[in-house]
């Protein structure tokens, strides 16, 4: 039997790989959706690879941050991790794989038991998933069902927000039958209104004898 002449640490991580990737999991073609979100493209133009792959990864943190039922997703990433790019990002079931040829590592991952989804859209990789009974989506589906659940989640949170003190008083007075600014009503009764014509002498006195008053007294 050949002697194993990889390297200890790839050994281990080739070991613990099944326990990671096996079952249902998304894998996800970095760069390649990189190039396909325009906003992420944008960065990579601006700013180079390692700002795009942290926007990348950074958004995607916060969406299985979110997500009432979290799904595994690996993201590989052609080259070799940046510096400063922690081992563990902050999301239990994200895994970041970095590799010299990131085709590789999906054609291998796609190969492993389990039901995978693959988001890319080169077409060697997409012919290789759809060949073994993988699912396919593109980077522009993938990232807008992200895109639309975060915003849902972001919505519903503020739904579900307490009002503050400013908040209800504003409702309150909203609300309230009261005019804005209205004192309170003294308890003398109220007179006719302003507008209201006053009677003259001769018509007091006419009203008061049609009522059996004597106008003198």
């Amino acid at each position: 039997m050949p002697q194993d002449s990889r390297p200890k640490d790839q050994e281990a991580h080739s070991e613990r790989a099944p326990l990671l990737y096996s079952g249902v999991a998304t894998l996800v073609d970095a760069f390649n959706l990189i190039h396909s979100v325009d906003r992420l493209k944008a960065i990579l133009t601006s700013q180079g690879p390692h700002a795009a792959g942290r926007a990348l990864i950074a958004r995607v943190v916060s969406w299985l941050q979110a997500h009432p039922a979290p799904p595994n997703v690996v993201l590989v990433f052609d080259g070799t991790r940046p510096p400063g790019q922690p081992l563990k990002p902050q999301a239990p079931t994200l895994r970041l794989r970095y590799a010299d040829h990131a085709d590789s590592v999906l054609v291998e991952l796609l190969d492993r038991r389990g039901h995978h989804t693959l988001v890319s859209r080169d077409g060697e990789l997409v012919s290789c998933a759809r060949r073994i009974g993988q699912e396919v989506m593109t980077p522009a589906s993938w990232w807008g069902e992200l895109c639309a659940e975060q915003r849902a989640h972001t919505e519903l949170n503020e739904r579900d927000r307490p009002l503050s003190g400013a908040e209800k008083a504003y409702w309150l007075e909203a609300f309230s039958d009261k005019p804005k600014g209205a004192s309170k009503p003294h308890s003398k009764a109220p007179g006719p209104p302003a507008d209201e014509p006053k009677l003259s002498r001769g018509e007091v006195d006419f009203w008061l004898r049609e009522f059996g008053e004597d106008p003198s007294s």
